[in-house]
């Protein structure tokens, strides 16, 4: 699934100078990436009762779940990479993370649930509280743990537990 993704860079649709910069075509615009998002459309529309099924259970089990790209320990976007340090650094446990890239049922079941291609996303309770963009913003402000429902941990509430963190 991921090629889709690198495919944009080869193709010539993203240069060689602007692949990493903030010049860089969003991947949106990106024909491979209109057509992961397609297939995996198509596919969640062919399973969906035993998605929405899936994911009915799984929000239900899970409070905080996290969408990603890519392992939680092991990010392929920026975007994912960034939540992950942000959730580590406020030491956020526990949640679930999902990867996106591992089941295309699932990235079609959020696409079509938001109504939009969805690719970092975050859901408290069910309901989506943001993606990338919103999460940094509210991080910025000091308001990510208040979003979450979480107090602050202060250094010696914990000291049987160890931190978290991807090694």
């Amino acid at each position: 699934m991921f090629s889709h993704f690198a495919a944009c860079s080869a193709s010539g649709l993203i240069g060689a100078r602007q692949g990493f910069s903030s010049l860089a075509r969003p991947i949106y615009d990106c024909a491979s990436f209109k057509t992961f998002v397609k297939t995996c459309n198509e596919a969640y529309k062919r399973n969906k009762s035993k998605v929405d099924t899936a994911m009915a259970n799984l929000f239900t089990r899970h409070p905080l779940l996290v969408f990603t790209e890519g392992p939680w320990d092991s990010p392929k976007s920026l975007a994912t990479s960034n939540v992950c340090k942000m959730f580590t650094l406020l030491q956020i446990a526990p949640l679930h993370s999902v990867d996106l890239f591992a089941c295309p049922e699932v990235f079609g079941f959020l696409s079509t649930r938001l109504k939009e291609p969805v690719r970092t996303m975050v859901f408290l309770n069910g309901k989506p509280l943001g993606g990338h963009d919103e999460l940094l913003e509210l991080f910025t402000n000091g308001k990510l743990l208040h979003a979450l429902g979480r107090k602050p941990n202060t250094p010696n509430s914990d000291k049987a537990t160890l931190p978290i963190a991807n090694y």
